[in-house]
């Protein structure tokens, strides 16, 4: 009787322990969702190393997931009238993306790094033309509806629409 009140216990014991719940894992976390920038948004580009200077600016983007493409564009305050800069390729993570422009005829390059909150961005720049040095400043943009932005486009070296960054 002993050894049967023991071989209970003990299957008793082995049960409850194989039954104990094994640690798992905790799922793999998922990558954000992609915030959709598709479009036009128009902001400004700041010099940190000028308290006046403020350019106007228009980015174009086309994107596909996670890829961004378009069009990087400078508002000339003579002529009213945005300029064609040069293609823009990048990437966005969530919310936080960056892009690069570098100029077709290599004479500039510019990185633009920051997060789109809804309707608006905030990012840093760095800038670099060939023979001036480089700067480094703000970019801030809102994304513009159909009938809010200017349709005048004309095209302009990097170095012409960005040249004041670097006086």
């Amino acid at each position: 009787m002993k050894n049967i009140m023991y071989l209970t216990a003990l299957t008793v014991t082995l049960a409850a322990c194989g039954n104990q719940a094994s640690p798992t894992n905790p799922p793999a976390a998922s990558p954000p969702a992609v915030t959709n920038v598709a479009g036009t948004w128009e902001g400004t580009l700041t010099n940190d190393a000028s308290t006046t200077f403020n350019a106007k600016l228009r980015v174009m983007f086309t994107q596909n997931q996670n890829t961004l493409s378009g069009e990087l564009q400078g508002y000339d305050e003579k002529t009213k009238q945005y300029n064609r800069v040069g293609p823009i390729t990048g990437t966005i993570n969530g919310n936080t993306a960056q892009w690069t422009l570098t100029t077709p005829d290599g004479s500039g390059k510019m990185d633009i790094n920051g997060t789109f909150n809804g309707n608006t961005f905030n990012g840093r720049h760095t800038t670099a033309i060939s023979g001036s040095g480089s700067a480094k400043g703000n970019v801030t943009l809102t994304k513009m509806t159909a009938s809010s932005h200017h349709s005048t486009i004309t095209t302009q070296s990097f170095t012409d629409s960005f040249t004041s960054l670097f006086k």
